[in-house]
């Protein structure tokens, strides 16, 4: 564990900030090559008001240390991440694997039995999805279905 981190709710005055971080990241590391289709998309869609969505069946959590956000996950339909990004100054920490972890622990608690947990993985994050045990359901080029059973 890295020391000082922790995994909570995303709490609402942080979605801000938390949306800021993952818009950058997409725009520096995901949307070149991408085509502008993809760009539109991503902004109709991951606002501050869909990383707030709260219920049995989506949620946002962060990670923090010492009380700065380094990180985030959100879970959409029960079972399928929608976004997990880390700020770049912390890639190859483990915090990206924690998290993981963690919304696959509590999409657990939420289904029984969880079948599996799906996601749609750029190319970029296609290896660290490969390594955390995901396989590959379809090969896509732009998003790649991803599941884990």
């Amino acid at each position: 564990m890295i020391e000082g981190l922790s995994v909570r709710n995303m709490r609402r005055w942080e979605a801000s900030e938390v949306l800021q971080f993952v818009l950058s990241i997409f725009e520096k590391h995901l949307f070149p090559g991408y085509p502008e289709t993809l760009w539109t998309n991503t902004y109709k869609l991951v606002t501050e008001e869909y990383l707030l969505v709260s219920n049995e069946s989506a949620f946002a959590w962060v990670a923090e240390i010492d009380g700065k956000i380094v990180g985030m996950v959100k879970i959409k339909r029960g079972n399928h991440i929608s976004l997990l990004f880390v700020k770049e100054e912390y890639w190859g920490t483990g915090i990206g694997r924690i998290l993981l972890d963690a919304a696959i622990k509590e999409i657990s608690s939420r289904i029984e039995p969880v079948t599996c947990v799906t996601l749609n993985s750029s190319t970029f994050a296609l290896e660290f999805y490969k390594k955390a045990g995901f396989e590959l359901v379809v090969e896509e080029k732009i998003l790649t279905p991803m599941k884990l059973q």
